[in-house]
């Protein structure tokens, strides 16, 4: 069997650490953020439109969208709205970043099943404001929408395209993806 001699890693930097830090040792580790993100932090009279009534719930599925609201930790602990989130990664993000400890947790780590449980513990009709980032697939806001709670939508940070050049390796290697978008930005460059 042939030895593996890279392995590129496309997210950004500090994400890829994390990573890294669980490869066994051999192969060559190539940084390559192939998306890169920017938060699009809203001012606190935008923020208190959008927390105004208090939601049923605020939904976030991403540690960025989490980010983009970190400047207004002290007013989501005083409005204390119930906050749904995705995965364990997003809700220690919530409880790091926020203050806050999420209200709802789904068994699968997916926006499927994140909207499904929240249309089944809220009211038809309830507002949620789902926080997320401009590339969404649109499958949770789906989810919520069919089962009758009205989905305020709110793009937090949106998706950047880094400047990369070509990869130049040989032998065998592998790649990790976090998302389409990467593997489309890889595929351009490669």
């Amino acid at each position: 069997m042939p030895t593996l001699e890279t392995v590129i890693l496309t997210r950004e930097a500090p994400d890829n650490q994390r990573i890294a830090a669980h490869l066994p040792p051999g192969p060559t580790v190539i940084d390559y953020p192939c998306v890169g993100t920017r938060l699009m932090i809203p001012s606190a009279k935008v923020l208190d439109g959008w927390l105004t009534p208090v939601p049923g719930a605020l939904v976030v599925t991403s540690r960025r969208a989490v980010e983009a609201l970190v400047p207004h930790a002290a007013t989501l602990r005083r409005l204390d709205p119930p906050v749904a989130v995705v995965g364990a990664a997003t809700a220690r993000a919530v409880e790091a970043g926020w203050g806050i400890t999420p209200t709802w947790l789904p068994d699968e780590p997916t926006g499927r099943a994140l909207g499904a449980r929240l249309v089944e513990a809220l009211p038809r009709g309830t507002r949620v404001v789902y926080l997320r980032g401009d590339l969404s697939t649109g499958e949770l806001a789906e989810v919520l929408h069919a089962g009758g709670l009205l989905c305020d939508d709110r793009i937090v940070y949106e998706n950047t395209a880094p400047s990369i050049p070509p990869l130049d390796f040989s032998g065998l290697a592998i790649a990790a993806f976090s998302s389409p978008s990467a593997v489309a930005r890889f595929q351009q460059h490669n």
